[in-house]
């Protein structure tokens, strides 16, 4: 808190003062208010700053396609031990077709799992998605890939197969595949 003069008359006054009570005049508006007017802009512009960061970082992900991703490749990867096992068995994926693999092949978002390529020790499992997701533009009819072509030892998905010919080209565009599969 300080002292300022007044103006007219000269005379000591508060500096919350409005007016000099001696001659009447107004002081500057300048004087009174101002580091609080300063703190709430301050505050606005940290606020501003925040919302504008959270909006960038929250666009750059679309949690719901990535759920759906997630399914598909959870769909595959239901079938990846089962078919391991029956290379075991047989050493020969070749007779092996969609109609032989137990357990899910349709979900909400992914309208078929099946396969590809089956052939000696190569096997491609194929997860077409339906158009009804948070993106149906995007995902109706593209498929994420898995596969391996050493009887079911390792496994491959999406970009990270390294067969061009058993990756396909209807793939998911990369932003929205697990990082596995990118």
């Amino acid at each position: 808190m300080s002292i300022v003069h007044c103006r007219g008359c000269g005379k000591e006054l508060h500096e919350i003062a409005e007016f000099c009570p001696s001659c009447g005049a107004p002081l500057p508006i300048a004087r009174t208010g101002g580091k609080r007017a300063v703190i709430v802009i301050k505050s606005f512009i940290f606020i501003a700053i925040i919302g504008i960061l959270a909006s960038v970082a929250i666009s750059s992900y679309d949690y719901n396609a990535g759920a759906q991703v997630a399914e598909g490749v959870g769909m595959t990867g239901l079938h990846k031990t089962p078919l391991a096992e029956y290379y075991a068995e047989t050493h020969d994926f070749t007779g092996f077709s969609t109609s032989d693999l137990q357990g899910f092949t349709t979900g909400k978002y992914v309208d078929s799992v099946t396969i590809a390529k089956a052939s000696k020790g190569t096997i491609v499992l194929v997860a077409t998605f339906k158009g009804n997701g948070s993106d149906g533009t995007i995902f109706q009819g593209k498929e994420i890939r898995v596969a391996t072509e050493d009887g079911g030892i390792t496994w491959a998905c999406g970009y990270r197969i390294q067969n061009s010919l058993l990756r396909g080209d209807n793939q998911l565009p990369r932003k929205y595949l697990p990082l596995a599969c990118k």
